[in-house]
């Protein structure tokens, strides 16, 4: 009863009150400090996630775009290296590999169609090495070349023209089985 009548008590909860509300605001300070440091951190970190992620798109698409390149590069070489495999420098025509694949479908489509039949022509220059050791190996080159030519444009788009190699070429013909073009293809 002493601290009533002295109004220690009123005293004592207002100094209380006050610590209280002074705790309460610095609290809510550091939790409203800790809240913008955290939405900065936030937004700061997704900043950063957005800038790595268009940086790795960015590298991807670089990188497609170089793989790209290079595939068609190595695309480019690849059909070129089969072509020099496939084919003789000198005329143009397909080299005796080819003749071979050519002639292995042929076979193949017979099975299929047994009414066909396939014709094989070889040609060989006599005394071409006359030609060659007299005119010289240009010569001897262009005339390869003009014969190749010449075959090209004697032959049809269907036949299949190859040299084997030195002054010799074959031809091969897909023909019907009738008697009437067989004799037609030995005569033409």
């Amino acid at each position: 009863m002493a601290l009533v009548r002295t109004n220690e008590g009123k005293r004592y909860m207002d100094v209380l009150r006050d610590d209280m509300g002074q705790l309460l605001d610095r609290w809510q300070q550091k939790r409203k400090a800790a809240a913008r440091d955290a939405h900065e951190r936030l937004v700061f970190g997704t900043a950063a996630l957005a800038f790595v992620a268009v940086l790795v798109g960015c590298l991807m698409i670089y990188t497609l775009h170089i793989q790209r390149r290079a595939f068609a590069k190595v695309h480019a070489w690849s059909a070129a290296l089969d072509r020099e495999a496939a084919h003789d420098p000198l005329t143009g025509l397909p080299n005796r590999r080819r003749l071979l694949s050519a002639i292995d479908a042929l076979n193949a489509q017979l099975l299929f169609d047994p009414q066909r039949r396939i014709a094989l022509l070889f040609l060989d220059i006599d005394g071409f090495k006359s030609v060659n050791d007299t005119l010289g190996h240009s010569a001897g080159d262009a005339l390869l070349r003009r014969l190749a030519d010449a075959l090209r444009e004697a032959t049809r788009q269907s036949d299949v023209l190859a040299r084997v190699g030195g002054a010799s070429s074959f031809c091969s013909r897909r023909i019907a089985a009738t008697t009437r073009s067989c004799e037609n293809s030995r005569s033409g």
